[in-house]
C-alpha cells in the first residue's frame, strides 16, 4: 500500500548546522577544543554503562562520515557509537585523522541501510538504540531528547528533519519535496513518522530490519510495529539532512529516488507500481509546499518562496525516474 501523503519513502545546546562547516564545505571540527577529539570516553571509563547507542551508517567512507560522527560525540550524553561502512574506503582511518576513535565495522561488500544498521545492532549493547545515516548531522540534544521520551515510556520515537543548508535555494526545494511532513514544526497529526531509536527489546521483538531493501527499510520495520508499538513523534530530535545545492544534483537526485521508490516496492511484493509513484509525484507536491509553509520556522519562509518555482521541476524528475527508471510507464 503506497503512502497517502509526501513522498513514498523517507531515506533520516547552542551547537546550530552552521557549526560543522556545512555552508562552506569545510569539514573540520566546529570551533571546540581541539583536545576533546583527543580524549574520547571509553566504555570502561564510564561509571555506568551508556544509556543509548547510535550506529552511523556509512556507504564507501564519505567525507560526511566523520561530521556525522563527531555530531553524536559532542552531545554531552555518555553514548556507545558504532561506524559500519560498507562499499570500500578508509573509515577507521579518516576517524583517526580526525582524532576519534570509535569502533568500526568495515564492510568490503556493499549492505543496504538495513543489513548495515542490524550490524551496529548486534555490535552494541545499549537499551536504547538509535541510527544516523553519513550524510546526516545530529543537532544539539538529539541524544537527550530520546532518552527523555524513552525514559517517559515510548518504545520508539521519531525524530525531526532540518535543512543542513539553510540558505540555498535548491537545497530548500529538495527539502520541501522530501522532508516537508517531518520539519520540526509540521502539526503532529501531519508528521511521518521516521528517523526511530527504539527500546532494544522492540528491535528484539520484530527482528530488526530487513537487510535486502535498497530504501524503504523503515517503512518496512513500521509496518512490522503497527498494531503492538506506535512511534511517538518528537520535534526536539532534529537531524540536519544535506540536501542537493545545485540544479543538476537535484533533478538527478530526484530522478534516483523516483527509480529506487519502484524498485523498493517491488521489493515488497507491488510490481505495478510505476505509474501511481510517478502520478502521486506530480500531485502531492502542492500540498508539500503548504505543508513547509505552514511548518516553516521564523526565517525560513522567505527561503521556501524562493525555492517554490524549483519545486515542480524536482516532482517532475521524481516521476520521470519512476516511470522511466524502471523501464515501466
Amino acid at each position: 500500500r503506497l503512502p497517502v501523503s509526501g513522498y513514498p519513502f523517507s531515506e533520516p545546546a547552542s551547537m546550530t548546522t552552521g557549526d560543522w562547516g556545512l555552508e562552506t564545505g569545510d569539514w573540520r571540527a566546529p570551533p571546540l577544543s581541539r583536545k576533546r577529539w583527543g580524549r574520547i570516553v571509553t566504555l570502561a571509563a564510564l561509571k555506568q554503562p551508556p544509556e543509548i547507542a547510535c550506529i552511523v551508517v556509512s556507504y564507501r567512507s564519505p567525507r560526511d562520515m566523520v561530521a556525522a560522527v563527531r555530531s553524536i560525540l559532542v552531545q554531552d550524553v555518555p553514548v556507545e557509537v558504532v561506524v559500519v561502512n560498507s562499499g570500500g574506503g578508509e573509515p577507521a582511518a579518516a576517524l583517526a585523522a580526525a582524532g576519534i576513535d570509535v569502533p568500526v565495522i568495515d564492510h568490503p561488500e556493499r549492505l543496504f541501510y538495513g543489513g548495515a544498521a542490524n550490524l551496529g545492532i548486534a555490535a552494541t549493547t545499549a537499551p536504547l538504540v538509535s541510527l544516523l545515516a553519513a550524510d546526516c548531522v545530529a543537532e544539539a540534544g538529539w541524544l537527550a531528547a530520546r532518552i527523555e521520551r524513552h525514559r517517559s515510556g515510548a518504545s520508539v520515537v521519531a525524530a525531526a528533519i532540518t535543512n543542513a543548508y539553510p540558505k540555498n535555494v535548491f537545497s530548500w526545494a529538495a527539502h520541501v519535496l522530501l522532508w516537508s511532513p517531518r520539519m520540526p514544526g509540521v502539526a503532529p497529526a501531519q508528521a511521518l513518522l521516521y528517523g526511530l531509536s527504539f527500546k532494544r527489546e522492540v528491535l528484539d521483538a520484530v527482528g530488526g530490519f530487513r537487510s535486502n531493501l535498497r530504501a524503504g527499510e523503515d517503512t518496512d520495520i513500521k509496518e512490522r510495529l503497527s498494531g503492538r508499538y506506535q512511534p511517538v513523534w518528537e520535534p526536539r530530535v532534529r537531524t540536519a539532512h544535506r540536501n542537493p545545492r545545485g540544479l543538476f544534483s537535484l533533478l538527478a537526485d530526484q530522478y534516483r529516488r523516483g527509480s529506487r521508490s519502484v524498485r523498493t516496492w517491488r521489493d515488497l511484493g507491488q510490481l505495478q507500481v510505476s505509474r501511481t509513484v510517478a502520478s502521486n509525484a506530480l500531485r502531492r507536491f502542492p500540498s508539500l509546499i503548504r505543508v513547509a509553509w505552514a511548518a516553516a520556522l521564523p526565517g525560513e519562509r522567505r527561503w521556501i518562496a524562493l525555492a517554490t518555482p524549483l519545486v515542480p521541476l524536482g516532482a517532475f524528475a521524481y516521476a520521470l525516474g519512476a516511470a522511466i527508471g524502471r523501464g515501466e510507464i
